[in-house]
C-alpha cells in the first residue's frame, strides 16, 4: 500500500509533559479544521521506519515495509 499525505498536529493547550504529535489523514483534518496543523507530503517524501495511523479514523497512512 503506497504512503499517503497527512497532517501533523500538536495541541499546545495540553500540559507540556502530556503533549503528543498526532497524525490525521486529509479527510479527517478537513472535519477538524486545525489551522496550525502541518501538511506532510508523505506520498512523495515518505515517513521512514514509522507506522503512521490517523488519530480519528485509524486509517493506515504509512505501513513500515520489512
Amino acid at each position: 500500500m503506497p504512503s499517503q499525505d497527512c497532517y501533523f498536529f500538536m495541541n499546545m493547550e495540553e500540559p507540556e509533559e502530556e503533549r503528543k504529535m498526532h497524525a490525521f489523514c486529509v479527510s479527517c483534518i478537513k472535519k477538524r479544521q486545525h489551522e496550525s496543523a502541518l501538511f506532510w507530503q508523505g506520498s512523495l517524501r515518505g515517513y521512514g521506519k514509522y507506522k503512521i495511523i490517523c488519530k480519528d479514523c485509524n486509517l493506515t497512512i504509512h505501513e513500515v515495509e520489512e
